[in-house]
């Protein structure tokens, strides 16, 4: 791999993949390791893709994956996640409030809202991804802003 191809997939999904794990992730931290992890996989693999859309969708489920890794480690290590939620920051009460909401919504909703908001991705390219009908990730969208817009009034 050279590295003008490398410095390409970073400056093009870069913040695709921060978006999708700082949504995911608990602390910045977390967030960034889940950065690093990503491009790390791509280097390792080299992955090829058909278009632009495939690679984005590629990106945006691997990035998906890992945080769902880090959190199932963080549940088989509490005390760990515990020493690191010690020093956390104070952030952003709103910021916290969505993305607590956004891990409450089920897998069912949570992927195509990742894959359309943050993965940019058209209906049709999250359909495909998700092996569902174009019409299906509509509702899904719509259930899925509605459960949310539900929880953030509360």
């Amino acid at each position: 791999m050279d590295t003008e191809d490398f410095s390409r997939v970073i400056e093009s999904y870069g913040d695709l993949v921060f978006r999708i794990a700082r949504a995911r992730m608990t602390t910045q931290e977390d967030a960034e390791d889940i950065y690093q992890e990503v491009f790390i996989t791509y280097a390792q693999k080299l992955p090829r893709f058909p278009n632009e859309d495939a690679e984005r969708a590629w990106f945006a489920r691997t990035v998906s994956n890992l945080c769902k890794s880090k959190w199932r480690s963080i549940q088989r290590h509490p005390a760990e996640s515990l020493d690191a939620a010690a020093n956390v920051a104070v952030e952003d009460p709103d910021y916290t409030e969505l993305r607590a909401a956004l891990n409450k919504l089920p897998d069912k909703y949570r992927r195509p809202i990742e894959l359309f908001y943050f993965a940019d991705l058209t209906v049709e390219t999250v359909a495909k991804e998700l092996g569902i009908s174009p019409n299906a990730i509509r509702i899904r969208l719509s259930r899925a802003r509605k459960m949310l817009e539900d929880w953030l009034k509360e």
